[in-house]
């Protein structure tokens, strides 16, 4: 069977991440994703409001990454 390739809690809210062509992202990327949150924090949490606000709906960590957010 194939691997799920999402956390718990995307799985619970049926979202997923992948790249602009909706494919699933490299390790690279889910890396580079990961250590931007970090960043995303790091900017009293604007980083993380700026997908209210951006016309593609990316957090900093995701334009970073270059990933977008997915609903199933």
């Amino acid at each position: 069977s194939p691997t799920r390739q999402a956390t718990l809690g995307k799985m619970g809210v049926r979202i997923q991440v992948r790249n602009a062509q909706g494919q699933q992202i490299s390790f690279v990327n889910a890396l580079g994703r990961y250590l931007g949150k970090i960043l995303s924090g790091l900017t009293l949490l604007i980083g993380f409001m700026m997908a209210g606000w951006d016309s593609k709906k990316q957090a900093l960590h995701d334009k970073l990454a270059s990933t977008y957010v997915f609903y199933k």
